[in-house]
């Protein structure tokens, strides 16, 4: 299936893409912590979780629920949104990687930091 959309390619540019929809990790990261703050959500209050346009924000939606990682229930006269079983794997793995991603630029300046005093110490007699 040939699928064509307006790709976000940052600063403000957009560009026509054709084929296969591929979703942005941060969008996906934005989304999951949505889900763990909030568990299940009306569709504008997801929309600016994810901080992204309303077109685009359909497109994930669409794709999320097409892959089964999260489902609509009508409560009333509204529509909640919630994840599946599958979702809460998913996001939960994301939102570790998220972490892990924070706590790795810390390493790398302490390493440095580190360095630049070991330097000190051996190189400067």
């Amino acid at each position: 299936m040939i699928v064509c959309y307006w790709n976000d390619v940052g600063l403000g540019g957009w560009r026509l893409s054709v084929g296969e929809f591929k979703p942005s990790t941060d969008v996906l990261t934005r989304f999951a912590e949505a889900f763990s703050e909030n568990g299940s959500m009306k569709k504008t209050r997801l929309h600016f979780a994810s901080r992204i346009n309303w077109h685009s924000f359909q497109r994930y939606l669409d794709w999320l629920t097409e892959k089964n990682y999260v489902k609509h229930k009508t409560e009333g006269k509204y529509i909640r949104y919630h994840t599946t079983e599958l979702g809460k794997e998913v996001f939960g793995t994301l939102l570790k990687l998220k972490g892990a991603m924070l706590v790795i630029p810390f390493l790398f300046i302490n390493l440095s930091f580190l360095s630049s005093i070991s330097y000190y110490l051996f190189y400067s007699v």
